[in-house]
Order: C-alpha cells, then sequence, then structure tokens
C-alpha cells in the first residue's frame, strides 16, 4: 500500500509537469508494479493508438464497404399448394392419408358427417316412398285426379332427396391435382367439427419448396426481388445458404407487413416446416453509411420508409 501510493504521488506530479501528458505520466503509475515486457508492449499499443489521426478513421469508415442489411425469421412451405376446405359443416368421420403420402387427383381423403343434413335426407326418404304408396293406392282406386296431386308432390320430394343425396356424396373430400399431403399429422382430425370454408388439409409439390420471408420493421419497404439474401436453417448444421429474392409481396393474413419468397429444390436440408433467420442485403455503403443506418433505425423508423 506505501509503495503504491509513492507511485501515485510520483505520477501525479509528473502529470502536472510541463510537456508530460496524462498518457504517459499513467504509463508511469503502473509501469513499476507489472512486467516489465508486458509494460513495454501496452505502453507502444497506447501510444499507437493515440498517435492514429482523426481524420485516417474517418477516411478508413468511408473506404472500407460494408452492406446496409436487413434480417427476419423464415418459415418453409411448400412452393406450389393446393388448400382443402371443408364443403359443408359436420364431424370429420374418416381420414384416409397421412403426412406425406403422395395422390392423384381424385384420391379421397377423408369423409365429413353432416348428422342435420342426414336427417333431412332420411325424413325426405320416407316422405317419398309414402307418397308413392298413397299413389299406387288412388291409382288402384282409380282416383285420376289424386293421383296426378301425388305424383307431383312425390316428384318434388324426390328432387329434395337428390339434392341432399349429392350434398351427403360431397362431404367425401377429394384431390383437386396431384401432389402430397402436407398437413401435419392429419389422423388427428377424426372426430373435430368444421365449419363450411374451413381448411382441412393442404397438398403441395414435392420437387420444391419455398422460403418465406417475414419482413416487418424499418427498411422492409425496400427490399425488392433479386437482392442477395442468407438462409441459417435452425434445424441444420449446415452453414448459411447463399440466395436471391424471387418475390416479394404481401404477407397472407398480416395487416402492413410484407414477406420475401426464394424458391429452392426440395431435399433433406429444406423441407416443409422448417424455420430460421434470413439477412438481405439492400445495397453496399461503408462503414459510416452503415453506422448512419443503424442510428436512423433507432432514432426514427419513419424516415426509412
Amino acid at each position: 500500500g506505501d509503495e503504491f501510493a509513492v507511485l501515485f504521488t510520483d505520477a501525479k506530479r509528473s502529470a502536472v509537469e510541463p510537456g508530460v501528458s496524462p498518457l504517459t505520466a499513467g504509463l508511469a503509475c503502473v509501469t513499476p508494479l507489472v512486467d516489465p515486457r508486458f509494460a513495454a508492449l501496452v505502453a507502444r499499443d497506447l501510444r499507437l493508438a493515440a498517435a492514429v489521426p482523426s481524420d485516417r478513421i474517418l477516411v478508413l469508415g468511408a473506404i472500407v464497404p460494408w452492406p446496409i442489411t436487413i434480417s427476419g425469421p423464415f418459415a418453409v412451405a411448400p412452393a406450389v399448394s393446393i388448400p382443402l376446405t371443408a364443403p359443408d359443416s359436420g364431424i370429420i368421420a374418416q381420414v384416409d392419408v397421412r403426412e406425406g403420402t403422395q395422390v392423384r387427383a381424385g384420391a379421397p381423403l377423408l369423409t365429413i358427417r353432416n348428422l342435420e343434413l342426414e336427417r333431412e335426407a332420411v325424413a325426405c326418404r320416407r316422405v317419398t316412398d309414402s307418397l308413392a304408396i298413397l299413389s299406387a293406392r288412388a291409382q288402384a282406386q282409380q282416383h285420376l285426379a289424386e293421383v296426378t296431386r301425388l305424383d307431383a308432390a312425390r316428384s318434388i320430394e324426390e328432387a329434395r332427396l337428390a339434392g341432399f343425396r349429392e350434398r351427403i356424396g360431397g362431404l367425401r373430400v377429394r384431390a383437386l391435382g396431384t401432389g402430397v399431403v402436407v398437413t401435419a399429422r392429419p389422423e388427428e382430425l377424426v372426430g373435430r367439427w368444421v365449419s363450411r370454408g374451413e381448411l382441412v388439409l393442404t397438398l403441395g409439390w414435392p420437387d420444391s419448396v419455398e422460403v418465406r420471408v417475414a419482413l416487418t420493421g424499418p427498411g422492409a419497404t425496400a427490399v425488392r426481388a433479386g437482392q442477395p439474401v442468407r438462409l441459417l436453417s435452425e434445424a441444420a448444421l449446415s452453414p448459411p445458404l447463399a440466395a436471391q429474392l424471387a418475390q416479394v409481396s404481401a404477407a397472407v393474413g398480416r395487416s402492413q407487413a410484407l414477406e420475401g419468397r426464394v424458391r429452392l429444390p426440395a431435399g433433406d436440408s429444406w423441407r416443409p416446416g422448417m424455420t430460421g433467420r434470413a439477412r438481405g442485403t439492400l445495397r453496399n455503403s461503408n462503414v459510416w453509411g452503415a453506422f448512419w443506418w443503424r442510428l436512423r433505425r433507432s432514432i426514427r423508423s419513419d424516415i426509412l420508409l
């Protein structure tokens, strides 16, 4: 303690002497306390750093290239998806496919039962059968006017019955085109109530996938198709993939949000459902340009739009 107090007093006395800088005084204070070789290296580095003029720093910042980027999460989806919706409300009674099943156009996928519709069809069939019996009895009794009236009523009920049967038959959802079932665990849909128009299954093409990057926040409107982007998957240990944005459009179901899309061939590294982070390059600049960009983003986000 006494030794350090003496050294500190000598450093203060040296600092107030003319021609002695504070850096030199500080070095004089700590040098006797450390290894002499280490102290010499530290002193040399500090003198070199202090000797770099500010104008050189400004020039280096203007010369060194630095990209201006924007990042966001992404999700992998089938390149072409075919949504299949419920034709009518009801309970999913049977699912004939599994995730990854390849199907052809017209193949049955699942069956929906509408119990109320089935009860109406049964009641209509009973009325039709009753009218047929009454018409046959009236015809046997030569009541021609009654036969005409009963036949007309039976024709109406038969048309209603045909409509019910057509609606019931339409509750069997079929594939609209060739593809692969990409809905996760469709067998768990059994017993679920669905409304008319509700999405029940999705088919996709197995040969390619589409990476959809969510673009939000400052600078999102500056993203254009053709700009480079790097994709880092959270499910694979592979290095980031360099690609180009194929399309930029409004995100589905999200207000005031954009979505960048990248088309990739399907494989083990890129499968529907995978997620990760993407970083796109808006333009090339220098260190000061990138610094100004980040400063503007943190202070005023609206001036970047």
